[in-house]
């Protein structure tokens, strides 16, 4: 089968598409319209975040988020008014976090500050209908992490969990990798030393480890580590505890958070 040659003369001018100069090169139907598709520019949308409303995306591919309002949700449209394919690109240039829900309102992805969403429609047999896509989160900074260090001395007698000053951050929205490493003096022989991470003031207890002095003026390496989602506002605190009488000290010491994906 032969291939349908087209010419084209202009027959109208818009401003500023005719300043792109754009010449097609090659000669069949199919051809031209593959070079007008890579040549496409999306008309946006600009959205401005207000606090705890949700906000019905139309049609438009390309949505810009700008704002500081909490609590902002994006809702998709209804998946059988769209074909199979539809695509939206969501840029949060906002400074906080918003939600994207599906059309029967079921949270899809968090998106975060400075963060941009590419979504297809996969399956538009439902209204909900089935979205895949991938997001890239801090496209000013790079992958999230949080490195603290500290080297003041912090000494107690505490014999309950007790924050250690000048180390606790709060992390922005997030699935996280937590390390912490700590020099620790235990002064008295054969006490327990226990370390443990904090939620806001709840303690994550499958991160909590204890190390036993073996002598006076004990020095080890101390250390924990746990996977932990965090909303926004959590605040991580790093705690440590004595079993019986005696003092103890953190020196040296580094928590380390490396943020794996959105917040479960």
């Amino acid at each position: 089968m032969s291939k349908a040659n087209i010419q084209y003369s202009p027959v109208a001018r818009s401003i500023p598409f005719d300043a792109i100069n754009l010449a097609f090169t090659k000669s069949n139907v199919q051809e031209v319209f593959e070079e007008i598709r890579k040549n496409t520019v999306f008309t946006p949308v600009y959205y401005t975040t207000i606090a705890n409303t949700t906000q019905n995306l139309d049609d438009t591919t390309l949505n810009f988020i700008t704002g500081s309002a909490l609590n902002y949700k994006l809702k998709l449209p209804n998946a059988t008014t769209l074909f199979n394919g539809q695509n939206y690109i969501i840029v949060n240039a906002s400074t906080a976090e918003i939600n994207v829900v599906d059309y029967g309102d079921n949270l899809k992805f968090n998106l975060l500050a400075n963060s941009v969403a590419t979504i297809y429609l996969q399956n538009n047999s439902t209204s909900e209908g089935i979205w895949d896509g991938f997001v890239v989160s801090g496209f000013a900074t790079g992958i999230v992490n949080y490195n603290l260090t500290s080297n003041v001395s912090f000494t107690s007698s505490s014999t309950t969990d007790t924050a250690i000053t000048g180390f606790s951050l709060i992390p922005v929205a997030g699935q996280y990798a937590v390390w912490v490493h700590v020099d620790a003096t235990i002064t008295t022989n054969n006490r327990l030393l226990d370390i443990v991470i904090y939620k806001n003031t709840t303690s994550i207890e499958n991160s909590r480890r204890t190390i036993q002095g073996t002598s006076s003026n004990f020095r080890a390496l101390h250390s924990t580590m746990g996977i932990i989602s965090f909303n926004g506002t959590d605040t991580i605190n790093i705690m440590v505890r004595i079993n019986s009488s005696s003092s103890y000290t953190i020196g040296q010491r580094s928590l380390l958070l490396i943020r794996l994906g959105p917040e479960v």
